[in-house]
């Protein structure tokens, strides 16, 4: 697990995926393994937010900004940015759009 990601995440959740991690080994040396895709990342990033839909099926997410939580669609450009601005902040670089779209999808189908 990419300790920068770890960096995200609430106390709580960063100690249950420290877990997850110990209680499977990997068989492959460390150098072999697959670097993550944009859209690994980005959903990653997804994972951590409430997903959710009201009763027009109108997909939400709930993020936690400094010491409260904001409400944003899914399909909003302030999500997308938000998005992307945490992505930047993990990888110091960019990512494409297909993989934000991709990700967007997922949470789309998820909420």
């Amino acid at each position: 697990m990419a300790a920068d990601i770890l960096e995200l995440l609430e106390p709580e959740e960063r100690s249950a995926l420290l877990q997850e991690d110990k209680k499977a080994p990997s068989s492959e040396p460390e150098e072999k393994k697959a670097k993550p895709s944009q859209s690994d990342i980005l959903l990653s990033i997804i994972e951590h937010c409430r997903l959710f839909h009201d009763e027009l099926q109108e997909p939400y997410a709930q993020i936690k900004v400094h010491s409260h939580y904001e409400v944003w669609p899914i399909r909003s450009s302030t999500f997308k940015r938000w998005l992307v601005g945490r992505f930047y902040k993990l990888t110091s670089k960019g990512c494409n759009s297909d993989a934000v779209n991709q990700a967007l999808n997922v949470a789309d189908a998820k909420a």
